[in-house]
C-alpha cells in the first residue's frame, strides 16, 4: 500500500484494542493489558489509549485513564473502590478521535479489605433504664460482612470498662438494659470481613423520656472567600438537640431564579457546622438550607442562605464546526454553532481558531513502519497558528493568508474570563480551489414555445471564478410554487445558456443560475422570472344537465383544470345519440365569453 493513500484517510479507529485482560493487584487497583488495534482498522496513527471503567451495574459516573503514544499497553488503575467488579474496555484514538471500544467488556473485581463503618445509627426506642439501636451495613463493606461488634460506656472520664457484644452478620438491631437513668452512654458499632474489623461509627444517646425533635439550626452563611466556580463552604450553628442527639444534617441547594429545592446530601456527620457543597454550577446563582435529624424525627429547615453566585470557570464544551469551506485560493469560510449558554460557564468573550498545515509532502520521506514507530502526531504536523475573535456573538469567519494546495487541519475553542475551553474535533480543509463567489451575470429568458423557456446568461466575474468553470446548475420552479415545483438542470460544459422543455403552457416560471468548478457549487443569481406561450387548454372540468324537458335542456360546465392561457370563450357540439331522421347532424354554438355559462 502506497503511503500517500494512507495519509488521506485518516479517521476514529473501527474496532478496539484486542486480548484486554484485567487483574486485581489490591483492594483499590486493577492491572490491564491490551494487544494493539488490527492493523486495518486503525484508519491512522495510532495516538494513544483511553482505558474506560465503571462499577457494574452502577449509576456511578464513567472514568477513564489516558495512555499517551503506542510504546505502552498495559496500565495500573488505582483509587477504585474496594471489593467492587469493575467493567472495563479500552478505546484507540487517533488525531481525528476516540475509536470503538474492545468488546466484550472485561469484568474484574478488586481485592477485599476491612470494612468502613455502619451507618444509619438511631436509637428509636428509648427508656429511662434502656434502649434499643438499629443500624444500617456499611455503604462500603470491601467484602463480606461476617459479624457485628457493639461496645457501649458512660460518656465519662471515669466509667468503667466498656461492655462488648459480638452479633452475626444479619443483625440490624440490638436492646441494651439495665442502664441508668438521665445518662449519656457512648455507643460504637463496627463490622468485620475476612481482612479483619472495620472503622467503628459512634452515636450518644440519653435516657431519658422526655426527648423531642431538634430545632432548627441557624441561617447557613457562605462567606464570599470560601466560593469557587463549582463548590462552597457553607457553615451553622446547631440548634437544641431536644435531648436526643442529632445524628445527621441534610443540606438542600436552590437553583436560582426558579428552580425547586433539591437534596444536595442527607447524611451530613453529626458532629459538623459546616460542609463543602460540591457539584455546582459554575456561574450560577444558589440558595442553601439546612435541617437537622435526631431518633425522635426532623426539624424543620433553617431560613434559607442569602443568594451566592459561583465564580466563573474555563468553558467546558467545544464550538461545533459546522462547515469549512474554500472560500478563495488562500482562504477558507467557517461556519460554527458556539456551546450551549450553561457549558460557557460565564461570560463569553471570543472565539479562538487554532490551523495549521498538514505536511504530507513532508511525510512523503517516511515508510510505513516509521510512522507507526512514531510517539506522537506532532512528530508529523506543523505547530498551530491561533487566531483570536473577540466578536462573542460571530459564527462565521474568513481564515486568509493561508498556501495555495495545501491542506489545513482546524480546530476552535471558546475562553472567558478565566481561561479557554477544550478545542473542537479537527476538521480538514483543501486550499487552492475555491467555490466561485459570484453567481452568473445577466440572466435573461426568452419564451420560445408553451412548454419551452430560452434561458441564456453571463459567467460570473474572472476574479470570482477561483478557477476553471466546469458547468452550472439551473434551479427552474413555477412561481409562489417552489416546495412543490423546484427542478433542477445540470450542464457540465460551461455554456451560456440552456433551453427549459416539458414546462406547463402560459405559466410563470423563476429561473436562478448557479456556477460550479471542481471545488463546489457558487451562489445561485436572484430568481428571474419568465412566462411560457399560450396553448389549447385542457377540457372543461365538468359537464351538468337540469331542467330537461322534450325539446330543451340546460347545459352548465367548469373552467379548464388547465386553462393554458386566457380563456376566451367555449364551443358547444351536440347532436342526437341516433338519428332522428336523415337530415340530422351535429350543431356548433360559439359562445364568446370567458365565464363558464348554462346554455339551454
Amino acid at each position: 500500500m502506497c503511503l500517500a493513500a494512507v495519509l488521506f484517510v485518516f479517521q476514529f479507529p473501527s474496532c478496539g484494542p484486542t486480548n484486554v485482560s484485567a487483574f486485581a493487584t489490591t483492594s483499590s487497583s486493577i492491572l490491564v493489558r491490551w494487544f494493539e488495534v488490527p492493523e486495518p482498522d486503525r484508519n491512522g496513527l495510532i495516538l494513544g489509549y483511553k482505558v474506560v471503567f465503571k462499577e457494574k451495574d452502577s449509576d456511578s459516573a464513567v472514568h477513564f485513564w489516558m495512555v499517551e503514544g503506542n510504546a505502552t499497553h498495559s496500565i495500573q488503575l488505582t483509587g477504585l473502590g474496594k471489593y467492587v467488579l469493575y467493567e472495563i474496555q479500552v478505546l484507540a484514538f487517533t488525531r481525528i478521535g476516540v475509536g470503538r471500544p474492545s468488546s466484550p467488556p472485561i469484568l474484574e473485581r478488586t481485592l477485599d479489605d476491612v470494612p468502613g463503618p455502619p451507618v444509619g445509627i438511631l436509637f428509636p426506642e428509648v427508656r429511662t433504664t434502656s434502649v434499643r439501636l438499629i443500624w444500617q451495613s456499611p455503604s462500603q463493606p470491601n467484602g463480606i460482612i461476617l459479624a457485628y461488634q457493639i461496645t457501649y460506656h458512660l460518656n465519662s472520664s471515669n466509667s468503667n470498662t466498656p461492655t462488648v457484644d459480638v452479633l452475626i452478620p444479619s443483625a440490624r438491631q440490638y436492646t441494651v438494659t439495665s442502664l441508668k437513668p438521665e445518662s449519656v452512654y457512648v455507643f460504637r458499632i463496627k463490622a468485620q470481613t475476612r481482612k479483619g474489623w472495620g472503622e467503628a461509627a459512634e452515636a450518644l444517646v440519653v435516657t431519658t423520656e422526655k426527648r423531642a425533635r431538634p430545632q432548627p439550626t441557624s441561617r447557613p452563611m457562605v462567606p464570599q472567600k470560601d466560593v469557587q466556580a463549582r463548590h462552597v463552604l457553607l457553615s451553622w450553628e446547631p440548634g437544641s438537640d431536644g435531648l436526643s442527639p442529632v445524628r445527621y444534617y441534610t443540606v438542600q441547594q436552590r437553583e436560582l431564579p426558579e428552580s425547586n429545592w433539591t437534596v444536595h446530601s442527607a447524611s451530613v456527620n453529626h458532629e459538623a457546622s459546616s460542609y463543602i457543597v460540591s457539584r455546582l454550577k459554575p456561574f450560577t446563582s444558589y440558595q442553601f438550607r439546612v435541617k437537622a435529624t435526631n431518633d425522635i424525627g426532623d426539624s424543620e429547615y433553617s431560613e434559607e442562605s442569602e443568594a451566592i453566585t459561583t465564580l466563573q470557570d474555563a468553558p467546558d464544551e467545544a464550538p461545533s464546526i459546522l462547515s469549512v469551506t474554500p472560500h478563495t485560493t488562500t482562504s477558507v469560510l467557517i461556519r460554527w454553532q458556539p456551546p450551549s449558554e450553561e457549558k460557557i460557564n460565564g461570560i463569553l468573550l471570543g472565539f479562538r481558531i487554532r490551523y495549521r498545515e498538514l505536511l504530507y509532502d513532508r511525510l512523503r520521506s517516511y515508510s510505513a513502519h516509521t510512522i507507526s514507530s512514531l510517539s506522537t502526531w506532532g512528530d508529523l504536523t506543523a505547530p498551530y497558528s491561533i487566531q483570536n475573535l473577540s466578536d462573542s456573538t460571530q459564527t462565521q469567519h474568513q481564515l486568509d493568508k493561508l498556501s495555495k494546495h495545501k491542506r489545513y487541519e482546524i480546530r476552535m475553542s471558546v475562553y472567558n474570563a478565566v481561561g479557554e475551553g477544550p478545542t473542537s474535533t479537527p476538521q480538514e480543509v483543501f486550499v487552492g480551489e475555491a467555490v466561485p463567489t459570484a453567481p452568473p451575470q445577466s440572466v435573461a429568458i426568452q419564451s420560445a414555445t408553451a412548454t419551452q423557456l430560452d434561458v441564456t446568461w453571463d459567467p460570473p466575474p474572472v476574479d470570482a471564478q477561483n478557477g476553471d468553470i466546469q458547468g452550472y446548475k439551473v434551479y427552474f420552479w413555477e412561481f409562489q410554487r417552489k416546495n412543490d415545483t423546484e427542478r433542477l438542470r445540470t450542464l457540465f460544459m460551461p455554456e451560456g445558456g440552456v433551453k427549459l422543455k416539458n414546462l406547463t403552457g402560459y405559466t410563470t416560471y423563476m429561473i436562478s443560475v448557479a456556477p460550479f468548478n471542481a471545488a463546489g457549487d457558487g451562489p445561485r443569481s436572484a430568481p428571474t422570472r419568465g412566462r411560457t406561450q399560450q396553448a389549447a387548454p385542457s377540457a372543461p372540468n365538468f359537464i351538468h344537465f337540469s331542467e330537461l324537458t322534450t325539446t330543451s335542456v340546460n347545459v352548465s360546465w367548469g373552467e379548464p383544470t388547465f386553462p393554458n392561457g386566457i380563456i376566451e370563450g367555449y364551443r358547444l357540439v351536440y347532436e342526437p345519440c341516433t338519428p332522428v331522421d336523415e337530415s340530422s347532424v351535429a350543431c356548433v354554438d360559439c359562445l364568446h365569453s370567458p365565464s363558464p355559462p348554462r346554455r339551454q
